[in-house]
């Protein structure tokens, strides 16, 4: 399912960041895990956290993270989370991330 399709999933809470959301448009086919909140039916629900959207990266096996990287775009920016701790990034180093992925050869045709 395209991220298109879950633009309302930002628009329903996260909706300050749709700006943001539709520039990873032209990403979609490498962002294969993201969320956006605070989500208030969640049971990690702070109503005081800023709207947010995650794009996860990280590496899981078996259902256990075995790396964590998962960019988180706020108002403030976009911050890179790590297990060596969180770094500041921006949309444009983000979207630097995006470009250099691995994509399918069907991206490549017409």
């Amino acid at each position: 399912m395209s991220l298109l399709h879950h633009d309302s999933l930002v628009l329903k809470f996260a909706p300050d960041l749709r700006d943001e959301w539709l520039t990873l448009m032209p990403f979609t086919d490498v962002i294969k895990s993201y969320s956006a909140g605070p989500q208030p039916q969640s049971v990690f629900y702070d109503k005081d956290e800023p709207q947010y959207i995650s794009l996860d990266f990280s590496i899981w096996k078996n259902g256990e993270c075995l790396s964590l990287r998962l960019f988180k775009i706020t108002t403030e920016g976009v911050t890179l989370e790590t297990d060596d701790g969180d770094f500041t990034s921006s949309l444009r180093q983000l979207h630097d991330f995006l470009r250099q992925l691995p994509r399918e050869p069907h991206m490549f045709a017409n």
